[in-house]
């Protein structure tokens, strides 16, 4: 094979785990006000003027 080619498809793999890994870091990392039978996006509201 090409190693441009190996390059590239080690750089979309690469890239799709870092995305995810990502997402589910920013997911965790939302400090909780909920409880643990709710979901950790809840603790969000959209448009909310102050931190949570």
């Amino acid at each position: 094979m090409h190693p441009f080619h190996m390059l590239g498809v080690v750089g979309v793999f690469g890239g799709s785990l870092f995305s995810a890994m990502h997402g589910s870091l920013v997911t965790f990392s939302l400090i909780r006000e909920t409880t643990e039978n709710e979901s950790a996006n809840e603790g969000y509201r959209f448009g909310q003027e102050e931190e949570t």
